[in-house]
């Protein structure tokens, strides 16, 4: 395996200590309320690039339909429904007047909307911050979903607020002076019939730069807030599960690829060295239904790898899982 030199190791280090601060529908009544939705609606201005992405999947989704047979049109129709909800959400949360428009909107089944609640922005000499606070907003007649829903809310807010105190606080402490930037974005990783996980990720540059994410996530069949003990059985080693498969696919992955290094059975980066996840460690299910663990960006690996995600075999874990 090649590797690293010490003193990328060195600046690598030195960038860890650097940002570590940081890681701490009501029906429809009559006619002229449908009338006026519609109107609504039509006034909605699509960007192009959705609209012609939406309008393929329609004309995909039709062709496919005149192929097949009456039970697979049954199912092409249980697919068709679910691209079109897929749309509607992509739709609500990357224009506000759709989302806006939305909450009016009688739809089976309850859909999570998810909107910016508000921006801090900031531009001071060479200081600067752009820091987007998301909001969940939910029709949901379950109490628990709801509570859950405003729980995340309130976590978030503390969360971006504590961003904007230490962006403050360092702005003051330099008078704005050398580069610095802190920049949040966030999106929905998952939100089918069982979950829902929001992702927010953060961007601190400052000389060098350091990326990290925050994870929310809820069970909707029961209501409630979720952290990764909570996937698996009582008095199971989930730790110790987990973290043995990521040093099995981290020296597989550095034996295949000599550019791809871990802190990892290394002399050169003992004090950093991965020994085991940890209780509260980032994660999310994927399309898949496979559990994912995150890094953030240091955290297990040199800056060059960035942020790293292992897919935990399901095989792997299939034993402890709730």
């Amino acid at each position: 395996m090649k590797k690293k030199t010490q003193s990328n190791y060195i600046k690598d280090m030195e960038q860890i200590k650097e940002v570590k601060s940081f890681k701490d529908a009501k029906e429809m009544d009559d006619l002229k309320y449908m009338n006026d939705m519609k109107k609504e609606y039509n006034d909605i201005i699509i960007p192009a690039a959705l609209k012609n992405k939406v309008e393929e999947s329609i004309m995909k989704g039709k062709k496919d339909n005149m192929k097949k047979n009456t039970i697979q049109v049954m199912k092409s129709g249980i697919i068709t429904a679910a691209a079109a909800l897929l749309a509607i959400v992509i739709l609500a949360n990357s224009n506000q007047s759709i989302a806006h428009a939305m909450k009016n909107i009688p739809i089976i089944g309850a859909i999570t909307n998810v909107v910016t609640f508000r921006t801090y922005k900031d531009k001071t000499k060479d200081f600067e911050a752009n820091i987007e606070v998301p909001k969940i907003e939910t029709d949901d007649k379950d109490e628990n979903i709801k509570k859950a829903a405003e729980e995340v809310n309130k976590s978030v807010e503390d969360y971006t607020n504590m961003l904007i105190e230490q962006y403050e606080t360092d702005m003051e402490a330099s008078e704005g002076e050398g580069h610095y930037a802190v920049d949040t974005s966030y999106q929905v990783i998952t939100d089918n019939d069982k979950i829902f996980t929001l992702r927010i990720d953060t961007v601190v540059a400052m000389g060098g730069s350091n990326s990290f994410s925050k994870f929310y996530h809820i069970d909707k069949q029961s209501g409630n807030i979720f952290t990764l003990k909570d996937v698996f059985k009582e008095n199971t080693d989930y730790i110790k599960v987990i973290s043995e498969n990521i040093k099995k696919q981290m020296r597989e992955q550095m034996a295949a690829d000599e550019s791809i290094t871990y802190f990892f059975e290394n002399e050169e980066t003992k004090e950093w060295n991965f020994e085991e996840i940890k209780v509260d460690q980032n994660f999310y299910f994927n399309k898949n239904e496979e559990l994912v663990i995150v890094f953030d960006k240091y955290e297990v690996a040199p800056g060059y790898m960035g942020m790293v995600e292992f897919t935990i075999p399901a095989e792997a874990i299939k034993d402890i899982i709730n």
